[in-house]
């Protein structure tokens, strides 16, 4: 899910610089300031207070390929293998395989492709299906509850209630397009009327044409939009767009600077570093990437207590926190998962078993490992209070 900048994609186009048209509801803007040249550095093996991890049971049914989304809901674990398998495979929450839906094809309750998957906030499993534009409801247990037409938007939806839903509006195929005005956002009912649309697109259509893969998220029970180059990443409800954070870099960031075509803006990303859009919020700190000149994916934690930014350095004296560069999403709390393929554990399985010795730990995660094996869930989760860890 934490990918970097996708160029050239489906001609889809760009949004404004600076998308302003927020309803604030009261509530603060914070500013998460990533300073370049003056980090606040906190060591990775000193802010994490444990780490836990659930292995996802191998079957003949159950072989998955690629993990693109993860969700933890009703003490249960689902998992979207849009690429490889084409499926959605469901565990319980100890790993142990439930079922798998998967109708890949051209009849009834079926899809041509897995676009895009969400869970609403009753725990069905919804695939969007942009080659059918629509959109499918099952049940964790398989069974097919309904479909609804997709109201054309583009990549990502996120469901903020059981019936409303946000789309971003990328498309510059969509037959519909022109009642989205330019906006980058649509917030639609369950009957697919728009409630109201967000945003709006400064370049002409196939002028400039790079997006981040991935704008909507959701964790816990709130949706967020982090647009394609805003500085701000906003909180989505069923009648408002609320700016929650603006990212802030120093001295210099590529959103400083007009461009208007791709060549413009990759010659000023060659020189600044900007936001990727990659982040999860969590309950006292918001994790976030962003790109650099270096054309690395520095990580930091911006705490909700103190506000302030803290820069993640790996000492990598634990091994496992080599698993913790690009979570996936979030657990619960103060918790992210990251999903680690069996070959990954299996390089660094003599490193791991040395350094944290025999323990139940250990032989839990090695019992019978094979590296045809499914996926290991890694849970990790932050202390409270990190600015107790700066390394001066």
């Amino acid at each position: 899910m934490l990918k970097k900048i996708v160029c050239n994609l489906c001609s889809l186009i760009i949004l404004g610089t600076c998308l302003t048209s927020c309803t604030q509801n009261g509530k603060e803007l914070e500013t998460i300031t990533i300073d370049i040249e003056n980090h606040c550095y906190v060591s990775l093996d000193n802010i994490v207070e444990k780490v836990d991890f659930v292995r996802l049971e191998t079957t003949e049914d159950c072989i998955i390929g690629d993990i693109s989304h993860l969700f933890f809901i009703d003490n249960k674990i689902i998992v979207a293998d849009q690429l490889t398998s084409q499926s959605i495979f469901v565990f319980d929450i100890n790993g142990k395989f439930l079922n798998r839906i998967s109708h890949l094809g051209n009849g009834p309750h079926e899809y041509l492709d897995i676009t895009d998957v969400d869970v609403t906030p009753s725990g069905l499993i919804v695939i969007k299906d942009n080659v059918k534009d629509k959109l499918l409801f099952f049940e964790p247990n398989g069974k097919f509850i309904k479909e609804r037409i997709d109201i054309e938007g583009g990549m990502d939806l996120a469901f903020i209630d059981e019936h409303s839903i946000a789309f971003d509006t990328f498309t510059s195929h969509a037959p519909t397009k022109e009642k989205f005005k330019g906006a980058s956002l649509a917030v639609c009912d369950g009957d697919n009327n728009i409630q109201y649309l967000f945003g709006e697109n400064i370049a002409e259509e196939n002028v400039f044409n790079v997006r981040r893969p991935e704008c909507l998220y959701r964790y816990g029970n709130k949706a967020y939009f982090a647009p394609h180059w805003d500085k701000n990443i906003y909180e989505v409800t069923t009648d408002s767009i609320i700016a929650k954070y603006r990212i802030e870099f120093k001295p210099d960031d590529v959103l400083n600077y007009n461009f208007k075509t791709s060549d413009e803006l990759h010659s000023l990303m060659s020189s600044y570093p900007f936001f990727n859009g990659s982040f999860i919020e969590m309950k006292d700190y918001t994790w976030l990437r962003y790109m650099s000149q270096e054309e690395i994916s520095p990580s930091i934690l911006y705490s909700h207590k103190d506000k302030k930014t803290y820069s993640i350095y790996y000492e990598f004296n634990n091994p496992l926190y080599i698993y913790l560069q690009k979570p996936m999403t979030l657990y619960k709390g103060n918790t992210v998962a990251e999903v680690v393929p069996a070959l990954y554990l299996y390089i660094n399985k003599n490193a791991i078993e040395e350094t944290l010795g025999e323990s139940d730990f250990t032989n839990s995660l090695f019992s019978d490992f094979n590296l045809d094996d499914n996926p290991v869930v890694f849970l990790f989760t932050f202390k409270d209070d990190i600015s107790k860890y700066v390394i001066k």
